[in-house]
């Protein structure tokens, strides 16, 4: 930051995870001048389940955040490889199991992204944050960067200036749409995933995860997300299903969430038995259940340019496989803060952060289709020894993913 004491104002498109955990790392940073810009009018809870890797728990965690972690959510300890039949392949610790010094937490996303908002609002004002205002351009002047607004509670365009805008806008980004006209398309990994939550009595010893697969490629990932409910002896457990497109009824892709029949999903797994819980009260027992696509993008050649630049999905958007999305949104506000406050140049920063962070996001994002491919496979391959492969699928990606993230 400039050692004159002059305080930037920085422009965030999109109050999701990222954009509310780069506004906390700034004012970690000393940066007082930051501004939301969320197109939702009120920020509310929606979403289902979200895994927060250590390398993001140590962020948050070192901003005064472990508390409110241990409040909301579970210390995922495990994750287990099951069949259709509920018989385990194999269980590999996580978190701090896995002696990584902060947790892996899984939460409902709501929970984290109104931690994240009563932070922010707490540290940098509630003005900070500013409902109902959808980015739809910007204009980059030389000497700073004029947005332009679509705003739900006035009529007319609105526009506000600040000295840098970072888009983290999420996957259908107008601020990547301004930059990158002819790269908004996702590519579809051939899967639907249905998403839920639902309470149950219990769910295993109340801190693993598991992964499900049989031979025709459905896959079922699953596991409690609130700590309310287990200090009240219950689980309330986030699932999501992936059946392949074509065990599916023709429909639209979607990438954004859709609401969706729970009777066709249940269909789906009617010859599975998990034996340690009832599959079918889990996916019946949802009020809501929402369908999208599996998607991700290739990795662009440079994200931002002057006094602009992208954060989380709208910069690299990845398949959920190894639930490293959202941390390496909350990451990459990290790291875009502290080379800000390192840097003499707004605009040199912003391009130092974008060599730091691209090489790391392309690696998991690629990671993250080799390993979906490589389990899928394997789960329609008869007789191959499974706890071996599903080790060396494993400690192929955690390699890719523990060098590519920041220590936790």
């Amino acid at each position: 930051m400039n050692s004159s004491g002059y305080q930037p104002r920085i422009l965030i498109a999109g109050a999701g995870i990222g954009g509310l955990a780069c506004a906390l790392a700034l004012h970690a940073n000393g940066f007082r001048n930051v501004v939301l810009l969320e197109s939702a009018p009120a920020i509310e809870r929606v979403g289902v389940g979200i895994n927060v890797q250590p390398a993001a728990v140590a962020e948050l965690s070192l901003v005064g955040l472990g508390e409110d972690f241990e409040r909301s959510g579970i210390r995922t300890s495990a994750i287990a490889y099951l069949d259709e039949a509920g018989r385990q392949h194999r269980s590999e610790p996580r978190g701090t199991a896995a002696g990584h010094r902060f947790p892996q937490y899984s939460l409902h996303r709501g929970d984290l992204q109104a931690m994240l908002l009563y932070a922010v609002r707490d540290r940098l004002g509630p003005e900070s944050v500013i409902g109902g205002a959808r980015v739809i351009a910007f204009h980059d002047w030389g000497s700073g960067v004029t947005v332009r607004l679509a705003s739900a509670l006035s009529t007319g365009v609105e526009e506000i200036s600040g000295d840098i805008l970072i888009g983290a806008d999420g996957i259908h980004s107008n601020v990547r749409r301004q930059l990158h006209p002819g790269a908004m398309d996702v590519r579809s990994g051939g899967l639907q995933m249905f998403r839920g939550v639902t309470e149950l009595p219990s769910f295993f010893d109340g801190e693993t995860m598991i992964v499900a697969n049989d031979p025709s490629k459905r896959r079922l990932i699953a596991y409690p997300i609130s700590a309310r409910h287990a200090r009240q002896g219950r689980a309330l457990v986030n699932w999501v299903c992936m059946i392949p497109d074509e065990l599916l009824p023709p429909s639209p892709s979607t990438a954004s969430l859709e609401p969706a029949s729970p009777r066709e999903i249940r269909a789906q797994y009617a010859g599975w038995s998990m034996g340690a819980f009832d599959l079918q009260a889990l996916l019946a027992g949802s009020a809501k259940v929402m369908r999208q696509t599996m998607v991700d993008r290739p990795p662009l050649p440079w994200w931002g340019q002057g006094r602009v630049t992208l954060l989380g999905d709208a910069a690299h958007l990845m398949y959920p496989v190894g639930a490293h999305g959202g941390s390496q949104a909350i990451v990459d506000g990290f790291v875009l803060a502290e080379t800000l406050a390192a840097s003499a140049s707004l605009v040199d920063a912003l391009r130092d952060y974008e060599t730091r962070r691209q090489p790391a996001t392309g690696n998991i994002a690629q990671a993250n289709r080799d390993r979906d491919a490589a389990e899928r496979s394997l789960a329609s391959t008869a007789g191959a020894d499974k706890a071996a492969e599903i080790e060396r699928i494993t400690r192929t990606y955690n390699a890719v993913a523990e060098q590519s993230s920041r220590s936790g």
